[in-house]
Parts: C-alpha cells; sequence; structure tokens
C-alpha cells in the first residue's frame, strides 16, 4: 500500500503538468495506469490517478463538443471512487466525488438533476466536515457555487469567497504529501472568471495574469486570456 501511494504521490505531477496543456494522450496513459493499479491494488489505493486523469479528460471532451465520450470518463470516475468509498472515506475523495456528480448534473434530465444536485452537495458537506482547512475541498465548493444559480444555494458571490479561501490555505498549509499544490491553477482561472461575470474586470485581468506567472504552460488561462482579448477589441469603437 506505502509503495503504491508514493507511485501515485510521484505521478500526480505528471497528470497534473498533461491537465494544464490539455495533453490528451497522456492524460490516457497516466489514466490506463491507474486503472491496472486499481485491477491489482483495489480502487481505494489507487483512486486518485482514475480521479486527476478523468476530471481533465471530462473537461476535456465537453469542451469538444463530444458528450458520449465525456460521460463515459465520468461513469467510470464515479463507479471507482464509489467503490473506494465503501472500504475508506477522506476529504478528498469526497470533494472529488462531490465534483463528478456536479458535473454529472450537465448529462441528466430535468427530474435527475436536483437528486445528483443533492448527493454532491452532500459529499462536499462531509468533505468539509472531515477536513474544514483542505483547499481542495474549498476549490470544489467554489466550483459548484460557480456553476450553481443563487437560488439553488450557488451563485458568483458564494464562489468568489469559497475560491479565495482555497487559495488562502494553499499560502498557509504545507503541501499535500499526495497531491502536492494540485488545484491551485483552477482556482485562480475561476476566480478570474467569476470576478469579470461580476463586472470586476482589471480584479478578473489581475488574478488570470496571476494564474499564468505561476502556471505559463495553464492552456485555460491561455484561451481565456485570449478570449477576453477578442471581446475587448469587438467592444472598442
Amino acid at each position: 500500500m506505502l509503495l503504491l501511494v508514493l507511485i501515485l504521490a510521484l505521478s500526480v505531477p505528471d497528470l497534473w503538468q498533461a491537465g494544464r496543456r490539455d495533453d490528451v494522450p497522456l492524460l490516457q496513459q497516466g489514466r490506463r495506469e491507474a486503472l491496472q493499479a486499481v485491477a491489482a491494488e483495489g480502487a481505494t489505493a489507487a483512486w486518485p490517478g482514475v480521479a486527476l486523469a478523468d476530471l481533465y479528460l471530462v473537461a476535456h471532451f465537453q469542451a469538444q463538443g463530444l458528450p458520449d465520450s465525456a460521460r463515459t470518463y465520468l461513469e467510470e470516475a464515479l463507479r471507482i471512487l464509489e467503490q473506494a468509498r465503501k472500504d475508506t472515506v477522506s476529504p478528498d475523495l469526497l470533494a472529488f466525488l462531490g465534483n463528478f456528480y456536479g458535473v454529472r448534473i450537465s448529462f441528466a434530465s430535468w427530474f435527475q438533476a436536483p437528486f445528483l444536485g443533492r448527493k454532491a452537495h452532500r459529499c462536499l458537506a462531509q468533505a468539509q466536515a472531515l477536513d474544514s482547512l483542505n483547499p481542495r475541498v474549498w476549490l470544489f465548493e467554489g466550483i459548484q457555487a460557480f456553476y450553481t444559480p443563487p437560488m439553488f444555494g450557488g451563485g458568483l458571490k458564494k464562489a468568489v469567497r469559497r475560491l479565495q479561501r482555497a487559495l488562502e490555505l494553499w499560502q498557509r498549509r504545507p503541501a499535500s504529501p499526495l497531491f502536492g499544490r494540485w488545484g491551485e491553477d483552477l482556482a485562480l482561472v475561476y476566480l478570474a472568471q467569476a470576478w469579470y461575470r461580476l463586472g470586476e474586470v482589471s480584479r478578473a485581468r489581475a488574478t488570470l495574469q496571476e494564474a499564468l506567472q505561476r502556471y505559463p504552460d495553464l492552456l485555460m488561462a491561455h484561451s481565456l486570456q485570449a478570449r477576453w482579448a477578442q471581446t475587448r477589441k469587438e467592444e472598442s469603437p
């Protein structure tokens, strides 16, 4: 078990870098290796590799307009994380589960969405109860609030507060032995988008610039910067 955790800890930076660069072949390779570890050692030990790879792959195929592919990865992640949950409970496992259930809503019918929303909320609430100082828990709570309308308990202002809390905790707490500082880049990009949608354009641009300074290979931030530049150009007289 200890050896496998060490192997996964070494692979997390590779998966993180592949995710930042949207390197699909490398993510798929990492996913295959993680699935082999699940088969050999069980989901409890090997779920982090699956969770990281599938998080990025789901986002990639959604952005490419390939929902069937995205859903395949999403369902596999949920299956393995729920399998791991039968044997162990950790704030990170619950936070990833909550995020995946939140993403699952985008593939659901209107009558399934409330059920999935409650599952996502329960997972994140349980993660908070286990470790309220875990920045990855606050990250996923911020992302959930970003995509959830205020009338259903979310909203951009709530997202800002949660994402700021996540970033504060990354500065205050030692890096996770397994995840390192994974997720800090996502928190910065989502915070920038939340500021932008709230009309705080200067704050949004400053936050996005911070993301690019810390993570120059963050494709998501480069794409967002280009889109904002195009919008600004189109709005100029």
